[in-house]
């Protein structure tokens, strides 16, 4: 009897996708042009310095809640064109400061706004990083801790902002993976920057990723839930060790994700999308003054999607909510709270990779997989951010950011086991998991701009970091067929699913094994950027860490403490306003989590060690439009760790791993993002790597050979031309030959292109239209720890249509 079994869903076709993506894109493009000038205006207006009242060129002016932007010309003016009519805020953004104005905009019309404006580079006043409407931007926090202009940063650090991340229409982190070079994808969660494997990742500059664990408990950062950008308004990646700045770190770099803020004018937003493979879903966001003095001030956003994916039985469920206050007590003082609902349920999850042979060659069609339709992976968390920021009168300012968060996922799902000897035939285990934190982490970080005179001008920072973790892990599992287990194998190329019933694989209470680790951590920090004269920058800093974590792994008591130095130079040698050359050096280390240190994971293990040394040069070019950074760098880094295929000693440790003794990284890096011209914005990047294990112990064998997922060239480009009131993008990606050194087998190399059109129908409505995929690309993203395990498959051709309303009509 095989009435209840469930054949392999397959995908469904999308008719004709690119002949619509052509249509939907081509459709009004002529007319709406019209539409749009009917209900706007225009501002124009000089920008001068409040010190001696010259003209200022390469100003950037912006209106909010609209993506006009513009930059001044040689005698300070701009002009802003395509202002939809109504109340507007127009702001300088940057590295000059001055109040935002409030006008109003008549259709037809033209309105000058001047602005007379600080240069706050060199004055005692803190830099304000602001969220910019063009690809380009001037300042960062990542790579100082502290408000910094790019150009005096002696490292290389990319900035993708809000317009860019909405022009691509990436909703998930991987999406913009390609925008970086040296950044590619690995699986879950996990990156591959500058060579090496990178999990965690900051929020809003501190620890407390949603998405996955905090610290220490196990597998720092790691997570099978999806990463989202749906609360996201830019993403800085600071490469190279960044210990000296954020402690235990992985030495390729860190990744922060910068979250949406309540802004001080009305603006509300909402759409509804669909697409292929039954996606469907709907945003909405508001957020403006609550009292006519705009002190206080709200946000408030939900963010649903539902999509099944090209995966058998899998599909992808997610719920997002998100409110927002701030209170600006003064023109010194401001306090953001937020707090973030993530309610995610992946059904037919954990995904595991197509099964390959040696060369990377799937063995089956693509949507194949091992799990069932009763399969999951399920994420439930609650975070709470508190920031307090104050500037005082003599150029000291301080900023304090707690942030708590809880986080459940459980995972049940069918593991693949190894093939049998047929080729054919799937082994596989069941595995019924559930991992808990409860976070909290809190950084303070004084600062102090000050004039030495002959010694310079300098901007000084002392910090503390500390933060907690609870973490417990509760899993079992019913083993495969070869091991006697009652978890039936299954086909590669006639899977039935459906026969598989995990209440008959007879798992108990005493099936279950617990793991739980309380973890603390405490990080002291200084450093001092001086800018010695206006063409010489030097930055130094350094930090202490101290680590203690005691738990219960596996019925294996102990404790850990860990303490380490950190520290990194540089230096900026600028032979021109727009033009910066830097060199630094910098080491780094990592932490062991707690759940390798016990014997039955093969531990203990020293921390990871890494040094660092790089120079490179940056060119803010065409007026300060487009900034190009280049780099070359080589890295080295001790003690690496690696999962253990065959679960430790006792095949029983899920996070058992070996200890690799060297790997080695050398690169150049090329990267460009900005605007060519008034129609053309741009992001391109291109990376030369060169991966290699220096020192294998346990494997002597692989000495030579690269570190896994690691490619020798890859490359992306994304842009996008501006048309009437819309534009036409596109999205390149190059991604080389990736070798899974201790899976034995590779991924061979891929391109991908995508599409994108956008339309403002009218005043009220825009058109967003992807096509991603668009050559429907059979390819892997990334190769998993063992060849059963196989290659991760990137999606198919997959159309996705946004019908969104303007924010800049419902801002009137």
């Amino acid at each position: 009897m095989m009435a209840d079994t469930i054949e392999a869903r397959r995908p469904r076709p999308v008719d004709g996708p690119l002949k619509l993506f052509v249509l939907l894109v081509s459709m009004g493009v002529a007319g709406v042009s019209n539409l749009a000038a009917q209900s706007s205006g225009t501002i124009q207006g000089t920008i001068r310095s409040i010190e001696d009242g010259e003209a200022l060129a390469s100003v950037q002016v912006a209106v909010e809640g609209t993506d006009r932007i513009a930059l001044t010309g040689p005698e300070g003016r701009y002009l802003l064109d395509d202002v939809p009519a109504g109340e507007r805020t127009v702001r300088i953004e940057g590295i000059f400061r001055a109040e935002p104005q409030l006008v109003r905009v008549i259709a037809g019309e033209t309105v000058t706004v001047d602005f007379v404006v600080e240069d706050v580079l060199f004055s005692l006043a803190p830099i304000e990083v602001k969220a910019t409407r063009a690809y380009r931007q001037d300042a960062t926090t990542v790579g100082t801790k502290s408000p910094a202009q790019l150009l005096d940063i002696p490292g290389s650090v990319q900035v993708l902002s809000r317009k860019f991340i909405e022009d691509r229409g990436a909703t998930r982190f991987e999406e913009l993976y390609r925008n970086v070079s040296s950044l590619v994808d690995h699986p879950y969660s996990e990156v591959v920057l500058r060579g090496f494997q990178q999990r965690e990742i900051l929020f809003n500059g501190v620890r407390g990723n949603p998405y996955g664990s905090l610290d220490g408990g196990e597998d720092t950062g790691f997570s099978t839930s999806v990463g989202r950008l749906t609360n996201i308004e830019r993403v800085e990646v600071l490469k190279g060790p960044v210990s000296a700045l954020y402690g235990s770190a992985q030495p390729g770099g860190v990744i922060n994700y910068v979250t949406k803020k309540p802004l001080d004018v009305f603006e509300a937003r909402a759409s509804i999308f669909g697409g292929s493979f039954e996606q469907r879903g709907g945003n909405a966001e508001i957020t403006g003054p609550i009292d006519q003095d705009r002190r206080f001030l709200y946000r408030a956003a939900a963010f649903f999607e539902e999509k099944n994916s090209f995966r058998n039985n899998a599909g992808f469920r997610d719920l997002h909510l998100v409110g927002g206050l701030t209170w600006r007590a003064s023109e010194a003082t401001r306090l953001d709270v937020e707090a973030e609902r993530i309610d995610q349920d992946l059904t037919g999850h954990r995904l595991r990779g197509i099964p390959v042979s040696a060369d990377g060659t799937m063995l089956t069609d693509r949507s194949w997989t091992a799990t069932e339709p009763t399969d999951f992976t399920r994420l439930d968390a609650t975070v709470f951010q508190a920031a307090l920021n104050h500037a005082f009168d003599d150029g000291f300012s301080v900023d304090a950011t707690v942030r708590a968060l809880g986080y459940d996922r459980s995972e049940n799902y069918h593991e693949p086991r190894g093939l049998l000897e047929d080729e054919r035939t799937m082994q596989r285990e069941f595995r019924d998991q559930f991992r808990s934190n409860d976070d909290w982490s809190a950084t303070l970080n004084l600062n102090r701009r000050l004039d030495l005179g002959g010694a310079g001008e300098h901007s000084l920072l002392l910090g503390v970091e500390t933060a907690t973790q609870d973490w417990r892990f509760r899993f079992a599992r019913a083993r495969q067929s070869g091991n006697d287990g009652p978890v039936p194998d299954l086909d590669l190329f006639s899977p039935v699913y459906g026969v598989a019933d995990p209440s008959t694989y007879g798992l108990t209470p005493e099936s279950f094994s617990e793991q739980s680790v309380r973890s603390r951590r405490t990080g002291v920090y200084v450093q001092d950027q001086a800018f010695v004269t206006p063409s010489l920058v030097l930055t130094g800093g350094a930090r202490v860490d101290w680590y203690d974590d005691e738990g219960e792994v596996l019925e294996e008591a102990g404790t850990s403490s860990v303490t380490a130095f950190t520290g990194r130079f540089g230096v900026v040698v600028k032979p021109s306003e727009v033009v910066s050359l830097y060199g630094n050096f910098a080491n780094g280390f990592s932490r062991p989590d707690f759940v390798h240190q016990v014997p039955s994971a093969n531990g203990p293990f020293d921390p990871g060690r890494s040094w660092q040394l790089e120079g490179g040069i940056k060119a803010d070019l065409l007026g300060r439009r487009l900034m190009v950074t280049a780099a070359g760098y080589t890295i080295t880094r001790t003690n690496v760790l690696r999962p253990d295929p065959n679960f430790g000693p006792n095949g029983d440790n899920f996070s058992a791993v070996f200890a690799t003794g060297e790997v080695r990284s050398r690169g150049l890096e090329l990267d460009a993002v900005g605007s060519i011209g008034d129609r053309i914005a741009v992001s391109a990047n291109y990376a030369l790597l060169v991966s290699r294990i220096v020192r294998d112990d346990d494997a002597p064998d692989n000495v030579g050979e690269p570190w896994p997922n690691a490619p020798r060239h890859s490359a992306g480009l994304t842009g996008r031309f501006a048309v009437g009131s819309g534009g036409i993008g596109v999205s390149t990606q190059f991604v080389g030959e990736r070798q899974q050194t201790f899976a034995g087998i590779v991924a061979p190399s891929y391109a991908v292109v995508d599409l994108s059109g956008d339309l403002r129908l009218t005043d009220r409505f825009d058109l967003r239209v992807s096509l991603n995929n668009v050559f429907d690309t059979t390819y892997a993203v990334s190769s998993l720890f063992a060849s059963r395990a196989g290659n991760i498959p990137g999606d198919p051709r997959t159309l996705r249509v946004e019908l969104a309303t303007a924010s800049t009509w419902w801002a009137r």
